[in-house]
């Protein structure tokens, strides 16, 4: 039932579009809906050439165990019964009544045939599942965690129902010791409710809104009528009961206020392009907040400290922003910051003031990999401490406003770390973190390495701006993170160990595919706040979506390779493990530790010669002792 269930996911992502009957599904839609997704996966799977999908992994999959229905809807989409015209919709239903945090899923969309539906869902139906009839309504339930299915003659549903409810039912009927029932009982009485979800929530689904309160909903209009392969809206405005008894009472009334500074609602396209996913977000604030942002404009960022990264290094990731003076401070005492910083004042062994007094709007963070160094026997403790950062090292820049007031806060910070490191919780989590602190009457620069910080402190940003931030200058943030290089860092182990012909350059092919992700933001424009993100991808004159295509064939051929290989040389064999005894942190002459990820032990079988005698039996056990019993005997007289 879950190969059928999937093979139906599949062949709705592929063969629905967002479309001109948008309007019939709005007026299905749940009360509670936080999020709606519409997308064109016909429109998506048009920019996979047909040659391509046929010779792929995945069709292979497909074709696999297939027994005629798969080729037939190839041919023939219609004959699912879904109108391929209409839109389907992902939904995103958060129930802030319940007593339990959890988001419910479903999928829905319109039906143009309703027998055919019928015909293809009675096809689906496991030995578990039931069919049933309510009305007009008709439903595919099963009291397992598999979703359910259900249509009227106009649309169609699928769902898990209130998934966070049924997780805590379970837990509460087996962690209660009183219950004297036999788990058998017990598990009836779950399967039960997991029914009785699923049955409510698609009863909630196909049942049509007297009051289209979506129909008048401005933001939701604008996203169905703009362009985008994938269109997203949001209002994230639920919070549970259970999550508000669990933030500490001080943190409730700033909650609230960040929510209305921030506002709720968001929409996001997302369309494939040559070379490139990219996706632009409006995110809507509050009007107070709004105010805020059209009083105080923020500029665009800083491109010196751009300039500044050192040469020749490998950069994984950077982020550069520039913020308004007046527009940071609105923002926390809008959204309530200013007074939590007020009330922990007293408990801060420095003026917080100083934080924003001494520097400028503006600053850097960038993540740089390095060469990795081996562990010698002769590091001491904070040596060892920083294998942390192997491979690492970061740079944080941040212009210096006032001089003067920097080196009161320097010497502030540099005290209370000092005091930090004098108690145990300190002297645990802060020993060997030592990082190098460069400046001048400028910028300040921090770093793992005091290389590292002179280089950047002292390049004169005659450099040009690195090409991924170029078209991003005038945003005032811009940010960039090194997905390729980190795909590299995370499959190196994988590379070094797979032994197989072709299997290390299958996964130099699949980390070719993926280049980086560039993000920019914090543009205020028309009532909104714009971001923009791009995933960039190794080829520029090919699709995205096809390329995404490839990296999933790739990995979908690496596991047959493993399976083939399983299946003809058996598992791998194990490999033997050291236990070594850990020595004192806190001896400085404590030899390196050992990890059995460092060392393979090969185990040698060895044979005795025939010529030595065997060894002699054991000797017998030695018996006990025993008692000798006496007895008295009297006299006759």
């Amino acid at each position: 039932m879950k190969t059928k269930l999937t093979f139906l996911s599949a062949l709705l992502l592929f063969a629905t579009w967002a479309g001109a009957q948008n309007s019939l599904l709005m007026k299905y839609l749940p009360s509670g809906v936080n999020t709606v997704v519409t997308f064109s996966p016909l429109k998506l799977a048009s920019k996979i050439p047909g040659e391509t999908f046929r010779q792929s992994a995945m069709y292979r999959e497909l074709m696999k165990n297939d027994k005629g229905e798969i080729r037939a809807f190839l041919s023939d989409p219609s004959i699912s019964g879904i109108d391929l015209s209409a839109g389907l919709f992902i939904l995103i239903t958060t129930d802030t009544t319940s007593a339990y945090p959890g988001a419910m899923v479903s999928m829905m969309g319109v039906l143009k045939n309703e027998a055919l539906f019928s015909l293809m869902v009675s096809k689906l139906k496991g030995e578990d599942d039931s069919l049933r009839t309510y009305g007009t309504n008709r439903m595919m339930l099963t009291e397992t965690s598999k979703p359910a299915i259900a249509w009227n003659d106009e649309i169609f549903v699928m769902t898990n129902g209130r998934t966070a409810d049924m997780r805590m039912q379970l837990m509460t009927i087996f962690s209660d010791t009183t219950d004297q029932r036999t788990y058998e009982d017990r598990m009836r009485e779950f399967n039960e409710t997991i029914l009785k979800s699923k049955r409510d929530h698609c009863f909630e689904l196909l049942t049509p809104k007297n009051i289209n309160q979506h129909g008048h909903n401005e933001r939701l209009n604008e996203m169905f009528n703009a362009t985008g392969d994938i269109k997203i809206w949001s209002n994230e405005g639920g919070i549970s009961q259970s999550m508000l008894k669990r933030l500490p009472a001080q943190i409730l009334p700033m909650m609230a206020k960040l929510k209305a500074a921030t506002g709720n609602e968001k929409i996001t396209l997302v369309n494939f392009e040559n070379g490139k996913i990219s996706s632009a977000t409006k995110a809507y604030p509050g009007k107070a907040m709004a105010a805020a942002h059209e009083k105080y404009p923020s500029g665009p960022v800083n491109t010196s400290l751009l300039q500044q990264l050192p040469a020749g290094s490998t950069l994984l990731g950077a982020m550069a922003f520039s913020t308004n003076p007046g527009l940071g401070k609105e923002m926390m005492q809008q959204s309530g910051l200013s007074e939590l910083l007020d009330s922990l004042k007293d408990k801060i062994p420095f003026d917080t003031d100083l934080l924003t007094s001494s520097f400028g709007s503006d600053g850097l963070f960038a993540l740089l990999k390095t060469p990795a160094k081996e562990m010698t026997v002769s590091e001491n403790e904070d040596e060892r401490s920083l294998r942390l950062f192997d491979g690492l090292d970061f740079i944080v820049a941040i212009p210096i406003k006032d001089k003067e007031k920097f080196e009161r806060l320097k010497s502030a910070m540099s005290h209370m770390l000092d005091s930090l490191k004098e108690t145990e919780a300190g002297e645990k989590y802060l020993a060997g973190f030592k990082p190098a602190v460069k400046y001048n009457d400028k910028l300040f620069v921090l770093s793992m390495k005091e290389e590292t910080a002179a280089a950047y402190l002292n390049n004169p940003a005659t450099t040009a701006v690195p090409a991924w931030a170029t078209p991003h200058i005038a945003s005032p943030m811009i940010g960039m993170l090194n997905f390729r290089e980190f795909l590299t860092m995370m499959l190196r182990k994988e590379m070094q160990e797979i032994e197989e012909s072709g299997a290390e350059d299958g996964i130099k092919k699949m980390t070719g595919i993926l280049d980086k992700i560039v993000f920019s933001g914090g543009n205020y424009n028309n009532g909104a706040m714009i971001s923009n993100m791009e995933m960039l991808f190794g080829n520029p004159d090919k699709n995205a979506m096809e390329q995404l295509f490839d990296l999933l064939n790739l990995s979908l051929e690496q596991s047959e390779n493993r399976k083939r290989r399983y299946e003809n040389d058996g598992p791998p064999p194990a490999e033997e493990k050291i236990e070594m005894a850990v020595p004192d942190p806190k001896d400085k002459n404590a030899p390196r530790i050992v990890r059995d990820t460092d060392v393979k032990v090969e185990i040698v079988e060895i044979k005795q010669e025939e010529t030595i005698p065997p060894p002699p039996p054991p000797p017998p056990p030695v018996k006990p002792e025993v008692k000798k019993k006496t007895t008295t005997v009297k006299k006759k007289n």
